[in-house]
């Protein structure tokens, strides 16, 4: 499934993949995937400066992530450019949510905006049936 926002011209598409469960200690973990792109479909030049995500499982477990930057850079995007990544997480149950947002620094005139992250669903494939 894909999700998208387009907010302020800057596009964020979430391709999400359940990828498996394992066991800690005597309960089952669930892991995910998700491949994030975002494309600057505005006229200025731009800087993905910090991520703040909100990931929620079945059994109401909340967990906060922000820091600067996304996977270890700040990536900086001319107007048309697209900056992609992957990242993961882990649930303690076989579905969740997870949503958020990047702040965004226009470079050209140093004015930050907060970008949504699209609320998206991780569902393990067996729960599907």
């Amino acid at each position: 499934m894909i999700v998208r926002n387009g907010a302020k011209g800057v596009v964020v598409n979430v391709q999400q993949r359940y990828e498996g469960n394992f066991m800690k200690g005597e309960n089952f973990r669930y892991t995910f995937s998700y491949r994030i792109t975002i494309t600057n479909n505005t006229s200025k030049t731009i800087q993905i400066i910090k991520r703040r995500w909100t990931i929620v499982d079945a059994l109401n477990l909340t967990e906060v992530v922000e820091g600067d930057g996304i996977v270890g850079v700040q990536p900086i995007l001319e107007p048309g450019e697209t900056h992609e990544y992957q990242s993961g997480c882990v649930l303690h149950s076989h579905f969740g949510m997870l949503h958020g947002n990047y702040t965004v620094l226009s470079v050209t005139d140093e004015v930050e905006f907060k970008v949504q992250i699209p609320r998206f669903k991780l569902i393990a494939t067996f729960a599907l049936n």
